[in-house]
């Protein structure tokens, strides 16, 4: 008889759980497609659809304006008004690849063949990644061909002559004094075996750039304590913007490279 009461009572608790269990719905956050997780992003869901939608649109912006600015310099009264549209061509090219396109960059992976054109989707080696910036910012050039010179011919061949500075015997501290003197821009800085973006902003100096091993990939550090600066024993740094070359040429649409 005891087995029986303890048979009904399990039947009834079963019963009991299965009715509630359909009166409760429980609905899971669904993960987009081509979402993975990050200890950036704090484990939130990293969208890269949505990612690469976004960077497509800016890269459309960032061609729309170069087309403004092209018709403007195109009906300039003068010799002034065109030195005017250049400046602000600058100043636009500036914040578009300091402020808009490196941040789409960070934590896409290295790999010393790397050459993708899409931002944490596959993988960029150093170079090609100074040449697909620069190309995306609109500056017309072989990204391929760039991204295979050495870093002394990138530099050559993207900063004016004038504001290229060589620092050799590991005088990290006296790179980063002539670093400190200069204005606000952009520049690339080659080493022994690597190259990379020093961005300056408001007294801030910032080494951007795709280093390896495979998990580091594009970094944005404070110039000041990146251990990658600290191990090289030569430097070269250039100024791109300061080309008015390359200004020139991404208003008139004429190829750099």
């Amino acid at each position: 008889m005891k087995r029986y009461h303890f048979l009904l009572l399990t039947s009834l608790i079963v019963s009991l759980l299965l009715g509630i269990s359909f009166m409760v719905r429980i609905d899971l956050p669904k993960v987009p497609e081509y979402a993975f997780f990050t200890i950036q992003s704090n484990y939130k869901v990293f969208d890269l659809r949505s990612h690469l939608k976004k960077y497509n649109t800016l890269k459309g912006n960032i061609l729309t304006k170069k087309n403004r600015f092209q018709e403007k310099y195109a009906v300039a009264k003068d010799s002034n008004e065109k030195k005017e549209i250049l400046k602000n061509a600058k100043y636009y090219l500036f914040k578009s690849i300091a402020d808009n396109i490196l941040p789409f960059w960070y934590d896409t992976k290295w790999d010393f063949n790397g050459t993708t054109e899409n931002p944490r989707d596959g993988t960029i080696a150093c170079g090609y990644f100074i040449s697909t910036v620069l190309a995306h910012a609109g500056i017309d050039m072989d990204r391929y061909a760039l991204g295979r010179e050495t870093a002394g011919a990138v530099i050559q061949t993207l900063c004016k002559r004038e504001s290229i500075h060589i620092v050799r015997k590991n005088n990290f501290q006296r790179l980063f004094q002539y670093l400190q003197q200069q204005k606000d821009g952009i520049y690339i800085l080659g080493m022994d075996w690597h190259i990379g973006f020093i961005i300056k902003k408001q007294n801030k100096i910032r080494f951007i750039h795709s280093r390896k091993p495979k998990h580091a990939g594009v970094l944005n550090e404070e110039a000041e304590d990146s251990p990658t600066l600290k191990l090289s024993n030569f430097y070269m740094i250039g100024s791109v913007l300061d080309n008015e070359n390359i200004i020139q040429q991404w208003v008139g649409k004429t190829k750099v490279f």
